[in-house]
């Protein structure tokens, strides 16, 4: 990729999270301050996306069902442009290829995954585009777009996150 190009960077990730209880997003406009506390049975420690009260109170919609799966898969997808992001991660990979501290074979095929591993970036996160800019000092990405799976108006889960599948798309524009 030309350095002095600039770039689109799409991210796509899937977060996993097992033994979840939840209500969906109707679409009302709820206060969260006039719901009553979540029941105890569907608290978890401090796992999943709560809907949360001023006094810091879980709490749910008791106009609808709390439902229970033993798996829910939310999406997320941002997409951001930079003009300055191939010339600075080029200069990144090419000081950690140089370096002697890097945990790197250059003699067999690295992946996605040995990268961030050695830059000690967490692939697997929302925050990932805050945490990659900080960490190049790359700071003129622009949002294109970001959006998750906003269907959920709350949920717990016994197990908390799993890692998901994410994947991470550059493109020249």
């Amino acid at each position: 990729m030309n350095p002095e190009s600039e770039c689109k960077i799409s991210y796509y990730y899937t977060q996993e999270w097992n033994r979840c209880y939840y209500q969906l997003d109707e679409g009302k406009n709820l206060n969260p301050n006039d719901l009553p506390k979540l029941e105890e049975k569907y608290l978890f420690v401090d796992s999943g996306e709560h809907l949360i009260n001023d006094d810091m109170d879980l709490v749910f919609d008791p106009k609808q069902e709390v439902l229970y799966e033993p798996s829910l898969y939310i999406e997320y997808e941002m997409i951001y442009s930079s003009k300055t992001f191939i010339k600075i991660f080029q200069k990144k990979i090419k000081e950690l290829i140089d370096s002697d501290d890097n945990n790197i074979d250059m003699d067999t095929d690295i992946d996605e995954a040995d990268l961030w591993d050695e830059l000690e970036l967490l692939y697997h996160s929302r925050q990932f585009f805050n945490d990659l800019g900080y960490l190049l000092e790359c700071n003129d990405f622009v949002k294109i777009e970001e959006s998750d799976d906003n269907s959920y108006l709350w949920f717990t889960s016994i197990t908390g996150m799993n890692v998901g599948e994410a994947v991470l798309l550059f493109e020249e524009i």
